[in-house]
């Protein structure tokens, strides 16, 4: 079973010795923030490395030409350290779908450039064109918005993440279920696990929260909330589960709880 805590490398440099102990055999590190010095001090630990890229900015169309250009450089970056993995972030057009409670908003609207496209074969194409240059012994993986097509339309028609569509090109797929930000039960991570993964016949693994987010919002998830979550994130058919965020454990002081977390089992 995979078990992975998502890096963000935002923090002090001491904070990150405590990895090597905590029974992770997987770990996804922030593209912006890594150095050759955290990338071996990771390759050591014996887990396997992935590498995040934050693929498309607020302010930029992905049919834009110059989007898949800058896309390209950060992989040209993360290949340079050889990683297990590839992950890729913000792989949709721009919109906020965190709060489900009411409609997206901050959308990215119509341009000179996506006019009259539609984004789901856009996002698709984008995803053939990224699976033929990233080397075969590479995995590449993205992660999802956690919602089912059929109650969530916008998610292909405004955002342009279709999963069945992308499962195509990708090897792994990583939905954030982060269930109290999106106002879901517990159970919702389990239900949703088994419903992408018929959808799309992929390899699952749920990345699921430490604590509650935004920051904005005061941290109420307690320990047995958590440790559920985890239960429910590595139910078959999910191949593991991924923590979100190693500084959010060091912050609220549970990194104890994400060891626990880490250690579940069905």
């Amino acid at each position: 079973m995979t078990k992975s805590v998502f890096v963000a490398l935002w923090g002090k440099r001491g904070d990150y010795l405590a990895l090597r102990d905590i029974g992770a055999n997987h770990f996804i590190l922030s593209h912006s923030r890594v150095d050759r010095s955290y990338f071996d001090f990771f390759r050591k630990t014996g887990a396997k490395v992935g590498l995040c890229i934050d693929c498309f900015g607020e302010d930029g169309c992905l049919v834009n030409p110059a989007s898949f250009g800058k896309l390209n450089m950060k992989i040209d970056n993360v290949l340079k350290y050889k990683p297990d993995e590839i992950w890729f972030d913000h792989f949709r057009f721009d919109g906020r779908w965190e709060v489900r409670t009411q409609k997206l908003t901050e959308v990215h609207g119509e341009c000179k450039f996506c006019g009259g496209k539609s984004r789901a074969k856009v996002l698709e194409n984008i995803a053939n064109e990224v699976r033929k240059y990233v080397p075969k012994n590479v995995k590449i993986g993205y992660f999802a918005v956690p919602f089912k097509h059929e109650e969530y339309s916008d998610l292909v028609n405004i955002l342009g993440q279709d999963h069945k569509l992308l499962a195509k090109h990708f090897d792994i797929i990583s939905p954030m279920l982060y269930h109290r930000m999106i106002k879901k039960p517990v159970s919702y991570i389990h239900e949703y696990v088994e419903y992408l993964y018929n959808l799309t016949n992929r390899p699952i693994m749920p990345i699921i929260q430490i604590k509650d987010m935004p920051d904005s919002v005061p941290d109420k998830l307690g320990k047995q909330e958590a440790l559920l979550a985890a239960k429910e994130a590595v139910k078959p058919p999910s191949m593991g589960v991924s923590i979100f965020l190693w500084e959010h454990a060091v912050e609220k002081n549970k990194i104890n709880l994400l060891c626990e977390m880490l250690d579940v089992s069905v």
